[in-house]
């Protein structure tokens, strides 16, 4: 199978270093976290370390996974089921996000690349990874 092209936005040459907290736009209280067990959007706790987040360069390509602070063998991925955060499959670019600079701002969107009409956006009011249009603040995140 033939990757798609890459969006035309510069990706983010280099991760942040250690871990982040992963702010939403549109919704300004929303960080991404996993406090519950399951993956979820939502106001956050100032000591929660399960909305904490590394984002870790995939050697030899432009893409990062995003591995949780609390569970450190837990990933955002997708899979079958839509977007989840678990552990990871080896083979799996369902784990693999590019990230686009939302320009002249501080925001990011993370692109799939086993579906790369699919970014990470809270649009319905939950967490999820779908298709949404370029200026969609739901599907912009704050790397703090």
């Amino acid at each position: 199978m033939t990757e798609a092209p890459l969006h035309a936005a510069p990706s983010l040459i280099k991760p942040p270093a250690g871990p982040v907290r992963l702010r939403n736009r549109w919704r300004d209280n929303q960080f991404i976290h996993i406090e519950h067990e399951a993956l979820e959007v939502g106001a956050i706790e100032p000591g929660w370390h399960s909305a904490h987040w590394s984002l870790q360069a995939v050697e030899d390509s432009p893409f990062v996974v995003i591995r949780n602070a609390l569970h450190a063998h837990h990933f955002l991925q997708m899979r079958d089921s839509g977007l989840t955060c678990g552990l990871l499959s080896a083979a799996s670019q369902g784990a693999h996000w590019y990230i686009e600079r939302i320009k002249g701002t501080t925001f990011v969107r993370f692109r799939n690349r086993g579906r790369h009409d699919c970014y990470i956006n809270c649009e319905g009011g939950s967490l999820e990874a779908t298709p949404v249009g370029d200026a969609f603040q739901s599907a912009h995140w704050e790397c703090l």
